[in-house]
Order: structure tokens, then C-alpha cells, then sequence
């Protein structure tokens, strides 16, 4: 029987390629002062994927983003952006 809730396989495979293996996680942009909405001062015209997908850490120069890096809302969100990019 197939239920729609079920993930199937390819969902999977296809939420493990875009998010570089790892469990889907708040993007980054979430805990960043500047995002408004779903608009960010340092990409107006759209966020890149890989900085939603926390592929990169925009706390670096990412193409394009006018000089604008992540800067934290709190010393909370701060702890999480720093933990999505921590090494192991």
C-alpha cells in the first residue's frame, strides 16, 4: 500500500544528496540579523542553496553577498550556527 507520509526511497536518496548527507537542519539564515522575512540583505534577488542547505558556512565569502556575512540574532543562535559547521 503506499501512504503518502511514508518517504519513499527516493525521497531519501534525494534529501540526502541536496542536504550533503546530513538530516535537514534550520538554514543558517534562521538565526541571521539580516533576514527579514524571506529576504536577505546580502542576496535581495534570492538565497543561494547551498548557504539555505547549510553546505557552507556564511560566516566566509560566498559569491555575491555584497560583503554581507552571517551575523547572529543572539549569543543562542550564535551556539547553533556555530554547531551546524562544527568539525568532527
Amino acid at each position: 500500500m503506499n501512504d503518502p507520509e511514508r518517504p519513499t526511497i527516493r525521497r531519501r536518496l534525494n534529501r540526502w544528496f541536496l542536504w550533503g548527507g546530513k538530516e535537514p537542519a534550520a538554514p543558517q539564515c534562521t538565526y541571521c540579523v539580516h533576514r527579514s522575512g524571506e529576504v536577505c540583505n546580502a542576496y535581495p534577488g534570492g538565497i543561494p542553496f547551498p548557504i539555505l542547505a547549510n553546505q557552507v558556512d556564511h560566516r566566509k565569502k560566498y559569491p555575491l553577498d555584497h560583503g554581507i556575512r552571517f551575523a547572529p540574532i543572539s549569543l543562542e543562535a550564535d551556539a547553533a550556527q556555530r554547531e551546524l559547521f562544527k568539525k568532527n
